[in-house]
């Protein structure tokens, strides 16, 4: 079991990790101030999970730093891809369709992690991470929204039903 637990945990880092960076590097390729406050709040949301996988890591430093340090996203094929989708003309709808796609893929794997991880101690952690990228989703989902749709057309109230259509950035 301790060895499911450092493989998941170690993934889980790896993840957060990627996506801390690929949110910093989109940050950087949109002009749009609410835009850009989306995709720096999503950093700074997988900034705190790295964080508290780390602190959960019952394995050795040099397995945490290679997950840290030498997981780069320009090395990861999909990470690599999604960046290199973004061009100069790229739009903010482009390059939050870019992060639906990222967030997308994370919740494919924690939701994997969800349904093969018994302990449920472990479980849980991943059933919460998993809840908070469903959020994040819908956060760039609104941020879709906001920028497809005009004023008086958009949907209001608080977090959307997750049967929503979700047709805005697709």
């Amino acid at each position: 079991m301790e060895s499911l637990l450092k493989t998941a945990i170690i993934e889980a880092i790896m993840i957060e990790n990627r996506s801390l960076k690929f949110y910093r590097a989109m940050s950087t390729k949109v002009d749009d101030i609410r835009c850009k406050d989306v995709l720096e709040r999503l950093a700074r949301k997988e900034e705190e999970h790295l964080e508290s996988f780390c602190n959960l890591y019952p394995g050795n430093e040099d397995d945490l730093y290679h997950a840290l340090v030498k997981n780069n996203i320009y090395d990861d094929p999909y990470y690599r891809s999604l960046l290199n989708s973004i061009h100069g003309n790229s739009t903010e709808i482009d390059i939050l369709r870019i992060a639906l796609k990222e967030e997308t893929a994370c919740i494919e794997c924690y939701s994997a992690y969800v349904e093969t991880i018994r302990e449920p101690a472990i479980r849980d952690i991943f059933v919460q991470n998993l809840e908070e990228t469903r959020n994040h989703a819908e956060m760039i989902e609104e941020e879709c929204e906001r920028l497809i749709k005009p004023e008086g057309t958009r949907r209001t109230g608080a977090v959307p039903d997750s049967r929503w259509d979700h047709d805005y950035c697709e």
